[in-house]
C-alpha cells in the first residue's frame, strides 16, 4: 500500500506593520509628553532653594491639568491609530496571501480542472468590496490604547512627585531635582515610542488574524522575528514538530503550523494561549499557510 504523500507547506508573506501609522502615533504621543514635561521643567527651574506648599500645590494642579489633557486626547488618538492600521493592513494582507493564491492557481492548472478536490481545497477569496474590517471589531484594541495613553501622565507625575518629596526632605539639591526631572522626561518620551512600537505590532497581527479568518484561512505559521533585542527563548526556538513527525512536546514555537482556531501556549509559566505579538514587546508574527 502506497504511503501518504508528503505534505507541502506553502507559506504566505509577513504582514509588515505600517511604519506610517507607527510614526504618526509615536509623534503625537511624544508631543503630548514633551508639552507636559516642558511645562513642569520651566516651573521647577524658577523655584527657590526651598520648596514651599505653593510649589507642591502647583505640581498637583499640573498633574490634574495634564491628566485631563491626555484623557481628552486619548480616544481620538487611539481611534485614528486603529483606523490607519485597518487601511494599511488591507494592502499588506493581499501581499501576504499572494504566494498562497499563486500556489492554488498552479495546483488548479496542474489538475486541469475548475476546482480542487474537497480534501485539499483552500480558497482564499479576496474581494475589494468584501475585504473590509470595521472599527467596531477592534473596540477592545481602542480601549487598550486609550488606557495606555492615560498611564503616560500618571507614571510621569508619580516619578516627579517622588523626586519633589526628596527635595522637600533635603535629600536632593535644587540642581539635582532639575536634572532628575529632565531624566524623567526622557524616560517618558522613550515609553511613548515603546507604546507606539508595541501597539503597532499587536494591531497588525490582530488585523492579520481577522483578515485570515474572513478569507477562509485554516492554518497559520508562527515565525520569530530577529529584530527583538530580548527575544523569548520559547518563541525563538524551532518547533520540533514542524514536519508533522514529532509526537512529543515542542521545544519552541518558531515554525509551528497550527489551526487558526486552536492557538498555542505562548507562555509556559502561565499556560496562556494566543498569537504572535500578544505578549508585551513580542515581535513574532504569523503568516497564512497552504498545505498541499
Amino acid at each position: 500500500m502506497a504511503g501518504k504523500p508528503p505534505t507541502r507547506i506553502v507559506k504566505g508573506n509577513r504582514a509588515v506593520p505600517s511604519p506610517h501609522a507607527r510614526n504618526w502615533y509615536a509623534r503625537r504621543l511624544k508631543l503630548l509628553a514633551q508639552v507636559m514635561d516642558g511645562r513642569v521643567r520651566i516651573y521647577f527651574k524658577r523655584t527657590g532653594e526651598t520648596l514651599t506648599p505653593a510649589d507642591r500645590a502647583e505640581l498637583a494642579r499640573l498633574r490634574g491639568k495634564f491628566a485631563l489633557l491626555f484623557d481628552e486626547e486619548a480616544r481620538p488618538l487611539a481611534t485614528e491609530f486603529v483606523n490607519r492600521n485597518i487601511t494599511a493592513t488591507k494592502a499588506s494582507f493581499r501581499a501576504a496571501t499572494k504566494p498562497i493564491i499563486e500556489a492554488q492557481e498552479e495546483e488548479l492548472r496542474n489538475a486541469k480542472r475548475k476546482a480542487m478536490s474537497s480534501q485539499v481545497r483552500f480558497q482564499v477569496k479576496i474581494d475589494g468590496r468584501r475585504d473590509r474590517l470595521e472599527l467596531a471589531q477592534f473596540k477592545e484594541t481602542v480601549e487598550e490604547n486609550v488606557n495606555l495613553i492615560k498611564t503616560i501622565p500618571e507614571k510621569y507625575f508619580d516619578k516627579i512627585g517622588a523626586a519633589v518629596e526628596k527635595r522637600t526632605r533635603g535629600q536632593m539639591t535644587r540642581g539635582a531635582l532639575v536634572k532628575r526631572i529632565k531624566e524623567i522626561g526622557g524616560v517618558t518620551q522613550r515609553r511613548a515610542e515603546m507604546i507606539a512600537d508595541d501597539q503597532t505590532a499587536k494591531v497588525t497581527e490582530r488585523m492579520m488574524l481577522e483578515r485570515c479568518k474572513k478569507a477562509g484561512v485554516r492554518k497559520v505559521i508562527w515565525l520569530h522575528s530577529s529584530i527583538s533585542m530580548h527575544p523569548r527563548d520559547y518563541h525563538k526556538t524551532r518547533w520540533d514538530g514542524h514536519t508533522g513527525q514529532f509526537a512529543g512536546r515542542p521545544h519552541g514555537l518558531n515554525g509551528y503550523v497550527f489551526p487558526i482556531d486552536r492557538p498555542p501556549v505562548i507562555d509556559k509559566k502561565t499556560g496562556e494561549r494566543g498569537f504572535p505579538a500578544q505578549l508585551i514587546n513580542c515581535k513574532c508574527y504569523l503568516s497564512p499557510v497552504l498545505e498541499l
